[in-house]
C-alpha cells in the first residue's frame, strides 16, 4: 500500500496528477487544494503527497492530499455510509477543510450543498452520519491547527538559524548578534522600525537589519 509520493511532477490538472517516482509514474486522484499546491511549485522542486489507497474489484485508485489533515478528513468521510471516495474529494476540493468541518459540526446543510452533485437529501445524511462520529470530528478539527502553528514556528527557527549562521560567517560573535536581536526587539516594540516577515524569501533583509544593529 502506498502512503505517500515524493517526485517530480510530470502530468498535472485539476483533480488529478502524476509524479514521477524513480522513473515511475504514479497517478493520483487530488484535492484542489492539492493541485493548487502542485501548481506552485517550481519544476527543480519535488513534490510530496500524502496518500490513501483505495482498492475495488476494478482496480487501485490513488487519492493525494496536500497535508495530513486533509487526509484524516477524508478518511472520516469515507468511514460515514454511503460516502465514496469521490464524494469525499469532492466536499474537500469545493468547501475546504475549515468550512467542511464547520458544516459538519454545526450541521450546516446549506454549505454541504454548495458541493455539486450533493443535494439536500443527501447532506442530511451527510450531518446525520457524521454527528454518529463527533469525537473523531473534534480530533480532526484540533490536528488542523496544531500542525500548521508547529510548522509555522520551525519554519521561523529556519530562517533565524540561517540569519545567524550568515552572520556569524561575516566574522560576528554569538553574543553580538543576540545583543542586535535586543535592539531590534527594542525598536520594533516601540514603533521606530519594522521587522521583515520571518520567511525565507526575506532572508536578505534580515541579514541587514541585524547588521544596522551589529
Amino acid at each position: 500500500m502506498i502512503g505517500s509520493l515524493e517526485g517530480k511532477v510530470q502530468k498535472l490538472k485539476p483533480f488529478e496528477a502524476v509524479i514521477s517516482c524513480s522513473g515511475v509514474g504514479y497517478v493520483a486522484l487530488i484535492t484542489l487544494q492539492a493541485f493548487e499546491y502542485l501548481n506552485k511549485l517550481e519544476p527543480e522542486n519535488d513534490a510530496f503527497l500524502h496518500i490513501r489507497t483505495i482498492s475495488k474489484d476494478t482496480g487501485v485508485t490513488l487519492y493525494g492530499f496536500s497535508n495530513e489533515s486533509e487526509l484524516a478528513l477524508f478518511d472520516f468521510l469515507i468511514s460515514l455510509q454511503g460516502i465514496g471516495p469521490k464524494n469525499a474529494l469532492n466536499l474537500i476540493s469545493h468547501l475546504g477543510e475549515k468550512e467542511l468541518l464547520t458544516a459538519l459540526t454545526e450541521e450546516n446543510s446549506g454549505l454541504i450543498i454548495k458541493t455539486p452533485g450533493v443535494g439536500q437529501s443527501k447532506a442530511k445524511k451527510i450531518l446525520f452520519e457524521a454527528q454518529q462520529k463527533k469525537k473523531k470530528l473534534k480530533e480532526i478539527m484540533l490536528s488542523i491547527d496544531q500542525p500548521s502553528q508547529g510548522a509555522a514556528r520551525e519554519s521561523i527557527n529556519v530562517v533565524l538559524e540561517t540569519v545567524y549562521e550568515a552572520l556569524q560567517n561575516l566574522g560576528f560573535q554569538i553574543k553580538e548578534i543576540e545583543k542586535a536581536k535586543t535592539r531590534i526587539d527594542f525598536t520594533t516594540d516601540s514603533g521606530e522600525t519594522e521587522k521583515p516577515p520571518l520567511d525565507y524569501n526575506h532572508m536578505q533583509d534580515w541579514i541587514r537589519l541585524y547588521l544596522k544593529y551589529l
